[in-house]
Parts: structure tokens; C-alpha cells; sequence
């Protein structure tokens, strides 16, 4: 399931939202009001300074830290390969290699 920290008001978020309702993935939206002081308390918490900001969970409840918008639209492009198997053995090194 993806968590996604929305900020309302903010053009990425609502295409983020769009994005997950549409390709029908699991998702919970946590929207963020635009409030400083909640926005600061957000950005503090998920170490990121934009919105949206999007997180991975697992049915044993581990999180990964997906990012923002963009990293939203290659992470479903990732998914989208693995299933489509379109992912060839080289480029899964390189991912093996160049993990942060």
C-alpha cells in the first residue's frame, strides 16, 4: 500500500492522488492543510521539504521512503516493467550495483 502526505493546494499532490485512484493502486492519502507550522512538522518528520511525499508499506507494516512526485512516476514505471517482465538481467545489476 503507498501512504501519500498530500498538501492541499499543491498541483503535484493532486496529480500524485489522481495517478494512485486511477491505476487503482492501495493507497491512504493523508492530507496536508496548508498551515506552516503542520507543513514544517511534516517535512521534519519524512526528512523531504516538498510535497507530496510518498511512502511504500508492506503487510508486516515496514515503510520505504518512495519521494515525491517524480519519484512516484518511476516507481509505478519500475512496477510496470517488473510485471510486464520488460526488465532486462543487465539493467538488474546495475539497480543491484547503484543501490543507495
Amino acid at each position: 500500500m503507498i501512504i501519500a502526505f498530500l498538501l492541499e493546494g499543491c498541483g503535484y499532490s493532486e496529480a500524485a492522488g489522481k495517478i494512485l485512484k486511477s491505476k487503482k493502486i492501495k493507497h491512504q492519502i493523508i492530507k496536508v492543510p496548508q498551515d506552516e507550522k503542520i507543513k514544517n512538522n511534516y517535512k521534519k518528520k519524512h526528512k523531504m521539504n516538498t510535497f507530496p511525499q510518498l511512502f511504500f508499506t508492506n503487510e508486516k507494516k515496514k515503510t520505504w521512503k518512495i519521494g515525491g512526485y517524480d519519484d512516484l512516476i518511476n516507481y509505478l514505471d519500475y512496477i510496470e516493467n517488473i510485471k510486464s517482465n520488460k526488465l532486462n538481467k543487465e539493467f538488474i545489476l546495475y539497480l543491484i550495483k547503484n543501490k543507495k
